[in-house]
């Protein structure tokens, strides 16, 4: 790999000593949550996906995560002192945000702007006040918070790797400060074609922003080749070569990097509680469940999935009261409309289908829950389903799909996904289908509850094989490993404390 490598073949910037080098990590938000208690606040870790993964694939005492803490004003300043004192103790930099900071920067302009942009769904774009400014400023504060903790020697002995949309300018902050800085940075949604990005005014620095990296990263190469179909467009000077960018004297690599999940963690014991509501929802044997675990989010395709479930009924009469979709809609920012709008979109669908094909006897058509449920939750509903629907818009993986075939340890149940989720690049013995397409999705909901068992276990052993095979910490040192200094075998002395 010739990345950072002068003509002549040498370094033009200085590989770390791998003995020494610290990973710092960079993300809107630390891998915590402050909660409130009786005593005061008190930290819980977040665990599982790419927060499990991070902390597990570098030595501990040599890794630093910095971040926003969440909101902290709610706080005494004696309580968010000891907030910060914990952090410290677990290597975490918190970068404090006011709250007009995150109106304007994470709610104005990352979810209202750059999230709709990246999920192709320029619909949802508000008509002006893009809060780019905002957004440019935090980005900054994250850099000077990297510069903050870097080596005295120019951070030449340490890796920076900064995650997803929020940060996309932190590279290239980064590159003017310190430029002999090793950069790693990874999206962790989906990258828009070209003539979507470009209708971002900031389209050329956003690029720029991801470009001071030494190695861009996606979930899929549909996504990666998008990136550089946009380089390659809007970023005069840069020059894309062999699936890399040659840009201001330097050479940036791209590569597409599929996260994985730790299977372990989806064979213990489940929710007794969940466990018991399930079996009555199969009390009758002729009735099957199909389950839905999304945010509400309009990138999931929540109400497509419930006109599948109207138009299922429709096509297939005698299913009313022998089917039930049990969807799971957690609440997510709250406080931008189109989240709100979508809250009342699905309330009132649900209400229209359910009381357009309920009947006195058997199952509701659907069961709409708005909270969230614990990993051991999860665990039960994904192990009494008949069948999983994962059918969003788009989606970058969707680790939702990949939980359920960890979990079916049985080698049964039939997932139906989306085609646009970037796990169907991998899980191809699923029933794939288009969920614009709402009548194909009914008849795969269909297909899927007809499924024979021996079709059923056949197609789940295949789609365990590969789910199992992964996991988040390969999927880390995977990445860091195109890092053209390392060694062939990452450190693999990292833990879990």
């Amino acid at each position: 790999m010739a990345m950072n490598l002068l003509p002549g073949g040498h370094w033009s910037v200085v590989p770390p000593n791998l003995e020494s080098a610290r990973l710092i990590l960079v993300s809107n938000r630390l891998p915590i949550s402050v909660v409130e208690g009786d005593d005061g606040p008190s930290i819980k870790d977040s665990v599982g996906g790419v927060a499990t993964a991070l902390k597990v694939c570098w030595p501990v005492d040599r890794r630093c995560w910095i971040g926003w803490p969440g909101d902290l004003s709610r706080f005494a300043p004696v309580d968010v002192s000891m907030v910060n004192r914990e952090c410290g103790r677990r290597a975490l930099v918190p970068v404090q945000l006011s709250s007009g900071e995150v109106e304007r920067y994470y709610e104005g302009c990352a979810n209202s702007v750059l999230w709709p942009v990246f999920h192709n769904r320029i619909d949802r774009l508000p008509l002006e006040n893009h809060q780019f400014d905002a957004y440019r400023a935090v980005n900054e504060r994250f850099a000077d918070a990297v510069v903050d903790v870097l080596d005295d020697d120019d951070g030449r002995n340490d890796i920076v790797w900064v995650h997803d949309f929020h940060l996309c300018l932190v590279p290239g902050l980064l590159r003017q400060r310190r430029p002999g800085q090793w950069v790693a940075f990874f999206l962790h949604i989906p990258f828009p074609p070209l003539e979507v990005f470009s209708i971002l005014p900031d389209r050329r620095e956003l690029l720029e922003g991801m470009l001071g990296s030494d190695i861009v990263g996606f979930h899929t190469t549909r996504y990666r080749d998008r990136f550089i179909d946009c380089v390659r467009a809007l970023v005069p000077g840069a020059r894309v070569k062999d699936e890399g960018v040659v840009y201001e004297g330097r050479r940036i690599e791209t590569c597409a990097a599929p996260l994985g999940i730790d299977a372990d963690d989806f064979r213990g014991e489940g929710d007794d509680q969940i466990e018991l509501e399930m079996h009555k929802l199969h009390t009758n044997p002729d009735i099957q469940v199909l389950l839905g675990v999304d945010r509400l989010d309009y990138t999931k395709g929540i109400p497509r999935r419930l006109l599948a479930i109207d138009r299922l009924l429709e096509l297939r009469p005698e299913l009313n009261g022998r089917v039930t979709l049990l969807q799971i809609a957690v609440p997510s920012r709250e406080k931008v409309e189109a989240y709100a709008e979508l809250k009342v979109q699905v309330q009132q669908l649900v209400g229209r289908v359910n009381g357009k094909h309920s009947s006195l006897a058997g199952a509701v058509p659907i069961r709409l829950v708005s909270h969230g449920y614990s990993q051991k939750q999860l665990l039960s509903l994904y192990r009494a389903a008949d069948v999983m629907v994962v059918t969003p818009l788009l989606d970058g993986m969707n680790l939702v799909a990949k939980e359920f075939i960890a979990a079916r340890t049985d080698d049964d149940g039939v997932l139906v996904l989306s085609e646009f989720a970037g796990a169907a690049v991998e899980l191809r013995d699923a029933l794939i289908v288009n969920p614009y397409d709402i009548d194909g999705t009914a008849r795969a909901l269909g297909a899927a509850l007809d499924m024979s068992a021996e079709e059923r276990r056949d197609r789940m052993r295949r789609l365990r094989l590969k789910v199992v095979g992964e996991s988040p910490r390969a999927w880390a040192e995977g990445f860091l490993k195109l890092l053209p200094f390392m060694p062939p075998v990452l450190l693999g002395v990292g833990d879990e404390r």
